[in-house]
């Protein structure tokens, strides 16, 4: 008997053993073939428009090709569930913003757990918005704003994106801190929202300063203030909710890059490194720039510990404002 355990217990350590070494040969000679991302998000859209130059030069850095695959939908949830569904090698990635993840308290219910079934590689860039009024709205900085909505509680509106999305919760926060009542009205996209504000049907609108510009220049809508922590320097005219009298209230979405649970430590160190470089360079924060995002690299356990803090906050927020996030 005690030869049998002896056997079966060797027999188990080579198995470990060869399965660690297998491990690490493909770690050692990852890639091999070429790397798919998956956005679920909608081509044209600022991801895609961030993501795919960026692919060519992390492709170069990698020495394979990178197949960028739009794959919109639910929220962003349909995207997201096929890359938890690939295989663990490393080959299968995601790109994605902050929505989706369960960061902000889903209205649906998810058919991943994004802290158990997704591992954070790569914080690229964050994106801070700014609000901005629509021209009837007879106010010019946020201070004016919240003393208008004082006094016409419950008469003005804010447009979000969609139940649940960082453009909802701006809007939340802002009713939070503040201590005033306007009412949020969701709509499937940006577009729909700007043209509802610049028709005056909409008071306020939350979203990425690039978004609104040549609306702001042709005096159809109003820049009033940035969730960036310090003025964004495209938009230097538009200041800050921090310097607005509102401490710590800094708001953004992020882009990264996550991988599915159970990839080796060794290639996510190794994706880590060269995506992180990639966002480093010029050309990506140059790019970023322009859509209204800024530099912010975090890697690994950094970037799970960003996400964190970030998730805290908002399930904080919901539970304590009694947020209602579907219809």
């Amino acid at each position: 008997m005690r030869n049998i355990i002896r056997f079966t217990s060797q027999l188990a350590l080579a198995g470990l053993v060869a399965a660690a070494g297998l491990q690490h040969a493909s770690a050692q000679g990852f890639p091999n073939k070429p790397i798919k991302f998956v956005l679920p998000l909608n081509p044209g859209g600022l991801g895609d428009s961030l993501f795919r130059p960026a692919a060519d030069a992390l492709g170069a850095r990698l020495g394979t090709n990178i197949v960028v695959e739009n794959r919109p939908g639910a929220g962003s949830v349909l995207g997201i569930d096929a890359v938890v569904r690939s295989p663990a090698d490393g080959y299968t990635l995601l790109f994605t913003a902050s929505d989706g993840l369960g960061i902000i308290p889903s209205p649906v219910k998810l058919p991943y757990d994004p802290a158990k079934d997704l591992v954070p590689v790569v914080k690229m860039t964050q994106a801070y918005s700014t609000f901005a009024v629509a021209k009837h709205v007879p106010v010019k900085t946020i201070q004016e704003l919240i003393a208008y909505a004082k006094k016409n509680p419950g008469k003005l509106s804010f447009s979000s994106t969609g139940f649940a999305t960082a453009t909802h919760m701006n809007g939340e926060l802002l009713k939070a801190r503040a201590g005033i009542d306007i009412v949020h009205v969701p709509y499937k996209g940006t577009t729909a929202a700007v043209t509802d504000a610049i028709a005056g049907r909409i008071d306020i609108i939350s979203t990425s300063p690039s978004v609104l510009r040549a609306f702001v220049e042709r005096g159809e809508l109003r820049f009033v203030v940035m969730t960036s922590p310090t003025r964004d320097p495209s938009y230097p005219e538009i200041p800050t909710m921090i310097e607005s009298g509102f401490p710590g209230f800094i708001v953004g979405s992020f882009f990264g890059v996550f991988a599915p649970s159970g990839v080796p430590r060794d290639v996510l160190q190794r994706l880590a490194k060269e995506i992180a470089a990639v966002a480093a360079s010029d050309d990506f924060v140059a790019r970023s720039a322009k859509f209204g995002s800024v530099k912010s690299i975090s890697l690994l356990d950094d970037f799970a510990k960003d996400i964190a803090t970030e998730t805290t906050m908002w399930h904080t927020l919901v539970k304590e404002q009694k947020i209602r996030l579907a219809e």
